[in-house]
């Protein structure tokens, strides 16, 4: 997934913007099933990563949602994939700025937090 997004940044500065809009559909492709669009925000009174409230995804489809990768163990892991999400997300505003053709995802999905909230720890 990584490497896809840096694929993207050198497609971008080498002026190959198809090139650029086609990898990044393929990064955010890449991201839905890995379940990086859902993060769950890391807890770190428990020390895991959870969610917030009840998956309301639950009640109305009567199934759990189904990620491949399980829930990150560490939160250096959960930063990871947070930052991840978001750079495959900006790669793909570049790719359809530069192009004017439409983006992969609509920004109305719920998406991960972003890596400065992890960052930011409230001790209080």
């Amino acid at each position: 997934m990584q490497a896809t997004v840096l694929t993207c940044y050198t497609a971008y500065q080498s002026a190959q913007f198809t090139d650029l809009w086609f990898l990044a559909g393929l990064a955010m492709r890449l991201c839905t099933p890995l379940g990086l669009n859902h993060l769950d925000p890391w807890d770190f009174a428990t020390g895991r990563c959870g969610p917030e409230q009840e998956d309301w995804g639950v009640r109305v489809r009567f199934v759990e949602r189904q990620d491949l990768l399980d829930a990150p163990r560490s939160v250096e892991g959960h930063w990871e994939r947070a930052t991840t999400w978001w750079m495959a997300f900006a790669v793909d505003r570049f790719a359809s700025a530069s192009t004017d053709w439409s983006t992969s995802i609509d920004e109305s999905a719920s998406f991960s937090p972003s890596p400065r909230s992890l960052s930011s720890r409230d001790d209080s």
